[in-house]
């Protein structure tokens, strides 16, 4: 089976080697690709692009021309991708080390899963542990247990259950559902677990796959949040018709801490960190 990997990359030259690394160097399976879609960074990311595809030339390519966002970056890789088993990492964050046999041997054991996720790492600018993914605030709140997986409560209580760095799906995946949803532009992930998970058969892992670098300039900046809310109704709203849940309460309460983080900060009374 080949594992075939797609990264959407736009100036994140400072994060973007460690990213190419767990891909193409600290992993114990051979059979891959990886391709990286650019949307014209102006950093020093293309000269890094041009240092892996010479060195890693039967492994490695990437696209350098303009896109229209995020997922239609990562639908072009989708596109373009001919492996058995499809994973998307973002070019801030890095693979677990020597992940990839365990997730060939677990699809190869269990023929009946379309898409698996794992546990996750957030980890600092640095790439210092910050805390698991399963310690995070909306897990806590909604008292979820994170080691199972159910499509209710991703529907109804907490659209955070699986962290998007972790997951491997059959490429089959794109014959069921299609690609994403390219009207998205921060839940495009969300919204695709959901999609998925009407239709295929989805299982977390007892294994820590990857690591999510939280960072001032990432997308899960907290100004960003009304957008994130705003597309995880839209999303919500779409595949479940019932109109108050957790979820409900979940969101209004997000809403509300950002609104208020964004008047201190624009009252000078806290400052920003991220």
């Amino acid at each position: 089976m080949k594992i075939s990997i797609t990264t959407p990359s736009f100036n994140q030259a400072k994060f973007i080697r460690q990213t190419l690394n767990s891909v193409l160097m600290n992993q114990d399976y051979d059979s891959l690709e990886y391709i990286v879609v650019d949307g014209l960074s102006n950093d020093s990311t293309f000269e890094i692009l041009k240092e892996y595809k010479q060195k890693y030339f039967d492994k490695f390519n990437f696209i350098y021309e303009k896109d229209s966002g995020q997922s239609n970056a990562i639908n072009k890789g989708f596109q373009l991708v001919k492996g058995d088993i499809i994973g998307w990492i973002n070019s801030d964050d890095y693979y677990e080390d020597n992940i990839f046999q365990f997730i060939v041997n677990y699809f190869q054991e269990h023929p009946d899963v379309d898409m698996i996720y794992g546990k996750c790492n957030i980890v600092d600018e640095n790439g210092q542990f910050i805390k698991r993914f399963e310690d995070s605030y909306g897990f806590k709140k909604c008292k979820i247990d994170p080691s199972r997986y159910d499509y209710n409560i991703l529907l109804n209580v907490y659209s955070g259950l699986i962290p998007q760095q972790t997951v491997f799906f059959r490429r089959n995946i794109f014959d069921k559902v299609g690609y994403l949803d390219e009207s998205y532009h921060f839940a495009m992930d969300y919204e695709y677990w959901l999609r998925i998970g009407r239709s295929c058969h989805i299982e977390r892992v007892d294994k820590l796959l990857a690591n999510f670098r939280f960072h001032s300039e990432a997308k899960t900046n907290f100004r960003n949040n009304l957008g994130f809310i705003k597309e995880l109704v839209m999303a919500r709203k779409h595949y479940s018709k019932k109109i108050f849940s957790v979820f409900t309460i979940f969101i209004i309460w997000i809403l509300i801490k950002t609104y208020i983080k964004i008047a201190l900060i624009d009252l000078g009374l806290i400052r920003s960190k991220a």
